[in-house]
């Protein structure tokens, strides 16, 4: 697959920070596991598309793109193959690609998992377009996706989906993504032709700024998985100015809150860079490698469980037995076909663990903490 300098990935990157080109260049890239993952479950959601007998469940325990495959990986696809599934028979889907690439120009392009031309509930002609999202961690969302627009851009200018465009004014963007409690959600979002066009301007116009090297580094939302991040002038910028802030000021605990989860992650940025560059070998001034503290582990346990089982009065003393988890169990059991609730059978029960903090757009209601809960009823009591 190309990869194009101004992808749909960073699309959204480019608007709001052209200037991320320029700080980004000559910085290596590395695939994580979880990108591993991520391809291996997009490959089966593409083969399943294709082909009708395709099933993921035989792919339990084999390497798929590179990735093994784990019981949550095949529920996983399963789950998100039936919201795609119940997505085409909503809009009526006749004709489709799957993971198809659009091309711009030669340095603008990006890929769409599946694009597909049918109607909405008013009888219009309709392209539903969809993006797979297989990690949990950063909630992407459908209304005003800027990957979505830079998919419709790229593909309408030049690729076999083409065709599907003709006479069509209406899309529709979904993500499909699991949230953070692994629920897979189909997140949608209507637009019109008239709103890719004039997205595709403002688009070229952050492109031509990036191109120039002009461009000021902007902090926000859209830094995420960016390259530049670790060094990134506005990132430290704003890494200094929350160290000049006093960190329990009430007056401004929600502004330095808002601080929080963007340099959590730049910090989280800052050292895996400088573990990837202390690891090939360069300098990273006042800090070095080390081994980690060496902990006694069994060379060979079956080995060991022979030779002392009659010194530790046998081979139950020496092991211990643990039920896995219920989401583990829960997975283990889907990937093989079983669907069962375990709390229906109850097996299993649902406790919280205590109270943490989200943001106020989170949909979970508020609760009153046990502490402001007492001092309630001792203003009441008073």
């Amino acid at each position: 697959m190309k990869h194009y300098p101004f992808g749909g990935s960073t699309a959204k990157r480019t608007i709001n920070c052209p200037a991320w080109k320029g700080l980004s260049k000559d910085i290596p890239t590395t695939e994580s596991a979880a990108a591993l993952r991520g391809t291996a479950i997009h490959y089966m959601l593409e083969q399943r598309a294709l082909d009708d007998t395709y099933q993921f469940d035989t792919r339990l325990g084999r390497k798929v793109e590179g990735h093994l495959m784990e019981p949550e990986d095949i529920v996983l696809a399963g789950e998100m193959w039936q919201a795609m599934d119940g997505l085409m028979a909503e809009y009526q889907i006749d004709e489709f690609e799957a993971e198809t690439t659009g091309e711009y120009d030669e340095d603008i392009g990006s890929t769409i998992d599946f694009i597909g031309r049918g109607f909405n509930s008013d009888d219009q002609p309709v392209l539903l377009m969809v993006d797979y999202k297989t990690g949990r961690g950063v909630q992407v969302d459908a209304v005003g996706n800027d990957q979505l627009l830079h998919n419709a851009m790229s593909l309408m200018a030049n690729s076999e989906a083409e065709d599907l465009f003709e006479d069509v004014h209406h899309f529709v963007g979904v993500i499909i993504q699991p949230n953070r409690n692994g629920d897979v959600q189909v997140k949608k979002w209507e637009f019109t032709l008239k709103m890719v066009i004039e997205w595709e301007e403002k688009f070229l116009n952050a492109v031509e700024v990036a191109v120039n090297g002009n461009a000021i580094p902007k902090a926000g939302s859209h830094c995420a998985f960016c390259p530049a991040e670790p060094t990134c002038p506005a990132k430290t910028g704003q890494a200094l100015a929350a160290l000049q802030r006093t960190p329990d000021d009430l007056k401004i605990l929600g502004e330095n809150m808002a601080m929080v989860s963007e340099l959590r992650a730049w910090c989280s940025q800052v050292e895996k860079a400088a573990f990837n560059a202390l690891d090939v070998g360069s300098e990273v001034k006042g800090f070095k490698l080390v081994n980690k503290l060496a902990r006694e582990s069994w060379k060979d346990e079956e080995l060991a469980i022979k030779t002392l089982r009659t010194k530790a009065g046998g081979k139950l003393q020496m092991v211990e037995e643990k039920l896995k988890s219920p989401a583990q169990i829960r997975k283990l059991l889907k990937a093989r076909g079983h669907d069962v609730d375990l709390i229906e059978m109850k097996l299993t029960e649902k406790k919280t663990s205590g109270t943490t903090i989200v943001p106020e757009s989170d949909k979970r209601d508020a609760v009153l903490s046990h502490e402001a809960f007492k001092a309630s009823l001792a203003s009441v009591g008073g």
